[in-house]
């Protein structure tokens, strides 16, 4: 039980660090591009 809760947290902040980059990698990408593509999505 405690090691597939590790697991389970394990998986968690693994998939919160790739979304967070890739909420970084969108901000910066809308920094540099005008607003349309943003409303596109």
């Amino acid at each position: 039980m405690s090691l597939l809760y590790f697991k389970a947290r394990e998986a968690y902040e693994l998939d919160a660090k790739v979304s967070q980059s890739q909420i970084t990698r969108l901000r910066e990408f809308r920094r540099t591009k005008p607003a349309p593509v943003a409303k596109k999505r």
